[in-house]
């Protein structure tokens, strides 16, 4: 089965080590929430702001979730110190979503994907799924591993330690003039290759895909 989608607007952002520039303080004035947020969140409202998605189901994938809060927790307890309540609120995996939901008061369904290699992809086949039941879905990748242990973890080199993509899609009728094949990005996530690839075609005046499921 396939599923035709097509992108009203997208948006992509990366960073070597971390994003210096996320207009957080313009997206989210109030600074007692501005500092809840991880960076994965800071990424995903940062992409959000910019394609101007305001409501529909969000569809968020990430290769490892919230590293940043898990080290911190991790690390308190090595040292035997009192664990952030912040930090514990902040493992989990829908995590960037769920900030994005509240700070644009969007009431409409999240499902947040982790496919360790596949979860752009992933995320691409639920969104072809989930677009049904709204006018407008976002389906977003972000990963931020820019925390003080990722150099013991960086086995396999990664360039790129934050890195998002996202794309504001509804169904059509169209006929697909983007295919995407297994395009591979040096540096990157392999789970974020299939959005890249996406965003890449995106540029290039792409706008219509199918997603088999």
């Amino acid at each position: 089965m396939k599923i035709t989608l097509e992108i009203v607007n997208a948006a992509a952002i990366w960073g070597e080590r971390r994003i210096e520039e996320l207009n957080e303080k313009n997206i989210v004035p109030n600074p007692i929430a501005r500092r809840r947020l991880t960076r994965n969140a800071k990424i995903l409202l940062y992409l959000s702001d910019k394609i101007s998605f305001k409501s529909g189901n969000i569809i968020f994938g990430t290769e490892f979730g919230e590293c940043g809060a898990t080290s911190e927790i991790i690390n308190a307890i090595l040292k035997k110190e009192a664990i952030s309540p912040t930090a514990f609120q902040n493992s989990v995996h829908n995590t960037a979503a769920s900030y994005l939901s509240i700070h644009t008061d969007n009431k409409d369904e999240i499902i947040t994907v982790s496919d360790f290699g596949k979860s752009s992809l992933s995320a691409l086949k639920a969104a072809a799924i989930s677009s049904f039941e709204c006018d407008e879905a976002l389906i977003a990748c972000v990963d931020s591993l820019d925390f003080a242990e990722i150099e013991e973890m960086n086995s396999c080199s990664l360039r790129f330690l934050e890195c998002g993509v996202a794309f504001a899609v509804r169904t059509s009728q169209k006929t697909a003039d983007i295919t995407l094949g297994c395009k591979k990005f040096d540096g990157f996530l392999e789970g974020h290759h299939a959005m890249l690839e996406l965003y890449e075609h995106f540029e290039a005046g792409g706008r219509v895909f199918e997603v088999s499921l």
